[in-house]
Parts: C-alpha cells; sequence; structure tokens
C-alpha cells in the first residue's frame, strides 16, 4: 500500500463469504474457483469507489456526479469473507481526475490493493448576467439569474445569490453569459462630492453635530473625506446615510 493515504474507511464496506455466489451487501459476486481464489468483480469494486465519493467528498452529495470509475480488472483473493476498504490519497481533492486505493482484505486480513480512478464532476450554482453589464449600471433583478455550473468553471469570489448582486453598480465590464463576483459590484454611493451633509462627532455622553461638504462621494459604511464647513477643517468621516456622517472620538 502506498504512504500517504489517508486512513478512512467506505461508510458501507462490502464483505462477501467464500462460495461459488455469495451476495454482497451492495448486489455484487464474489466467485470462488476449484483453485482456492475467489473473484471480487469490477462492478463491486466500482459500487465501494462510488460510495466512499458521495460519503467523503467536502460537498453536499447532490453536487457531487462521479462520471465515471476505472478500474483496471476483478481482484483475485484467497477464499474467505472479502472486505472492501476505500481510501484516498493525501490531499486528494475530490474533484476531477481523483485516484483512490481499494484494499481488500480476507478474513480481516489485507490480500491486495487495487488502484482506481475517478472521474469527478462537482456543480454549483452561480449568478450569472443575462446580458452585457457596463461600469457604472445599477444591476435590476432581470439583469441577472442563478445558473448551475461546473464548480471549476465558477471564479474565487462569485457571488452567493442574486441578493448579493441586484442593486449594486457595476465596476467593470461583465460580459453576458459570464459568472458575476463580487468584487465586479459595489453598493452605490449615496453621497456625492460636493454634497452637504451633517457631520456627528460622539464619544460617550457628548453629541455634536456640525454642517459639511463631501469631499468625495461614498456609500454607506464607507469611510471619506468630509470637510466642516464653519471651521473648515477636513476629516475623515464614516457615511451613516445620504445627509449624515460620523466622527468618532
Amino acid at each position: 500500500m502506498r504512504a500517504g493515504l489517508i486512513a478512512v474507511l467506505a461508510a458501507a464496506s462490502i464483505l462477501f463469504s467464500s462460495g461459488a455466489d455469495a451476495r454482497s451487501g451492495a448486489g455484487g459476486t464474489a466467485a470462488a474457483s476449484s483453485e482456492g481464489v475467489q473473484e471480487v468483480s469490477e462492478r463491486d469494486i466500482r459500487e465501494a469507489v462510488a460510495a466512499f465519493i458521495r460519503d467523503n467528498a467536502p460537498w453536499p452529495s447532490e453536487q457531487v456526479e462521479v462520471e465515471a470509475i476505472f478500474v483496471p480488472g476483478p481482484a483475485f483473493v484467497p477464499l474467505g469473507r472479502v472486505g472492501l476498504h476505500v481510501s484516498a490519497p493525501k490531499g486528494g481533492r475530490f474533484v476531477g481526475r481523483s485516484n483512490f486505493a481499494v484494499g481488500v482484505s480476507v478474513d480481516r486480513r489485507p490480500a491486495r490493493t487495487v488502484w482506481v480512478a475517478a472521474e469527478i464532476t462537482v456543480w454549483s450554482e452561480a449568478v450569472v448576467a443575462l446580458r452585457p453589464l457596463y461600469k457604472g449600471e445599477k444591476v435590476g433583478a432581470v439583469d441577472v439569474a442563478p445558473e448551475r455550473r461546473r464548480l471549476k468553471d465558477v471564479p474565487r469570489g462569485a457571488a452567493p445569490s442574486a441578493d448579493d448582486v441586484v442593486g449594486k453598480r457595476v465596476t467593470r465590464l461583465i460580459p453576458a453569459g459570464s459568472v458575476v463576483t463580487l468584487s465586479a459590484v459595489e453598493v452605490p454611493p449615496v453621497i456625492r462630492k460636493g454634497d452637504w451633509v451633517t457631520i456627528l462627532a460622539e464619544g460617550g455622553s457628548v453629541r455634536v453635530s456640525a454642517p459639511g461638504e463631501a469631499r468625495e462621494e461614498g456609500a454607506p459604511g464607507e469611510t471619506i473625506r468630509v470637510a466642516n464647513r464653519a471651521s473648515k477643517r477636513t476629516v475623515q468621516a464614516k457615511v451613516v446615510d445620504s445627509k449624515t456622517v460620523r466622527v468618532e472620538w
């Protein structure tokens, strides 16, 4: 057995009894011959690997599709009670072409190891632009829709849902049919450069307000430069709403 295997047992090991036609728990067979050996079929090995992937992949089972499992052939082992124990190499990704070790035991003693390759597709729901979205536009509910995509085709930072996109402003061109990322949209500013605002300064039980003028635009929660119209002093203030900014003491 190769070094570096994760000793993870499949949730349901497949067991056989020696005999000409002993049925396994997964519906397979182990056939015994007159030469004192028995055959573990490709189907039983394939079913054990499929069950292991379903139970151990780091995604919900409905997102995981096993497209193909490549078994080199049946396994021939001595007569006895057979068990199949599947494990994944250290760092196994459970996506794309992945390798798995199938340990075949007889009467709970290791008999041989079969290496199997599986082609695994992981699906994910992504928010996709239904038309080209241009910089500066506000995203509407009719502009985007959820779509099932292969995980490998979903970029990092993809928007989890349409609610995370609708109503926000586009920061760069988003081509039609492409996945919308959170970095491609932003909360539109509620304060524009030159807007008159109220500056609130709070500290303990003291609360002071003064008229101010925004030196740059900002969205709620962002910090912008604001000039105190009385003192002419420019301060850093956090945007509260379209008319108010706050300075922390």
